[in-house]
C-alpha cells in the first residue's frame, strides 16, 4: 500500500493535538494554578490582613479561574505556537510531498529531506484518528499519513491488524 501525500502544517499540528491528553494538561497547568493561588492567598492574608478563611476562600477562587482560563486557552494557543513554529524556514523544509508505504517488511517512509524505513516490530502503535493516521515507533518517531490520502480505511486497518500493530481509535 503506498500513499502519496502533500504534509502540511496542519498535520503536525493533528498529530500534537492527538497527543495531547486531559490529563497531560491538568498535570503542566495545575502547579502554575497552584502558585498562583498561593500567592493570591499570601496577598489576601499578609497584605489586606484578611483571616486564613477569606484568604483561602480568595486562593481557591484564583486556583479555579486560572486553571479554567488555561484549560480554555490552550488549543489556540498551542496551534498558534506550533504555526509559528513549522512556519520557520528550516523546519518548513521537512513539509510538501511524501510518500507513506506499508509494504511487507515495515514502513517506508520518503519526503523532501529524508528516507527511511522501520520494521513492523519497531512500530508500537497506530493512532487513527478521523483525519490522520499516526505510526508511533520505539524510537520515538512519529510517522503521520493524513486520512485525506487513504482512499480505503478499511484495507488500511485491515494491514495494520494483520501485522499485529496495536490500534488505536480516537
Amino acid at each position: 500500500m503506498v500513499y502519496e501525500f502533500d504534509l502540511q502544517v496542519s498535520d503536525y499540528i493533528a498529530g500534537s493535538l492527538a497527543a495531547t491528553t486531559n490529563a497531560r494538561l491538568l498535570r503542566g497547568y495545575v502547579p502554575y494554578a497552584l502558585i498562583a493561588a498561593l500567592v493570591a492567598w499570601i496577598v489576601a492574608y499578609v497584605v489586606f490582613g484578611e483571616s486564613t478563611g477569606i484568604a483561602s476562600i480568595v486562593g481557591v477562587v484564583v486556583f479555579g479561574l486560572l486553571l479554567s482560563y488555561l484549560l480554555f486557552i490552550w488549543r489556540s494557543t498551542f496551534t498558534k505556537t506550533l504555526t509559528r513554529y513549522y512556519d520557520t524556514p528550516a523546519k518548513r523544509a521537512v513539509l510538501g510531498p511524501h510518500t507513506l508505504e506499508l509494504a511487507e517488511d515495515g514502513l517506508h517512509s520518503q519526503g523532501p529531506l529524508h528516507r527511511s524505513f522501520r520494521a513492523w516490530p519497531a512500530i508500537t502503535q497506530a493512532v487513527v484518528t478521523s483525519s490522520h493516521c499516526f505510526f508511533h515507533t520505539a524510537f520515538g518517531l512519529v510517522y503521520v499519513l493524513p486520512m485525506r490520502a487513504v482512499p480505503d480505511r478499511d484495507a488500511l486497518m485491515a494491514k495494520l491488524s494483520g501485522k499485529g500493530i496495536a490500534v488505536t481509535q480516537r
